[in-house]
């Protein structure tokens, strides 16, 4: 599976996962969907990086700069903004 069926399956697998370090392996395998312009993508991360779990949280803020176009750049620089109002302290 690959390509546009791969993220699919990924996000359909995101909504039933409830295991953190499962959810967070997802999370980073979302990462290679951030070049294509898949806002579901980047909703997913944004949830992620509000979660209270840490595991999960890091996974989300931790997408690679490098890899990412200039408008996947700016949705990163939103989530991060936000990430430092996380409620949790450690996760700022």
């Amino acid at each position: 599976v690959g390509g546009y069926d791969a993220l699919t399956h990924l996000l359909s697998m995101a909504a039933t996962i409830e295991n953190r370090d499962v959810k967070a392996a997802v999370v980073r395998a979302m990462w290679n969907f951030t070049a294509d312009d898949h806002m579901e993508v980047w909703d997913y991360f944004d949830e992620a990086a509000h979660s209270e779990d840490r595991v999960v949280a890091s996974a989300a803020v931790r997408i690679p700069y490098n890899r990412l176009n200039a408008p996947s750049r700016t949705r990163l620089f939103k989530i991060l903004a936000k990430a430092l109002n996380h409620p949790v302290e450690d996760l700022r």
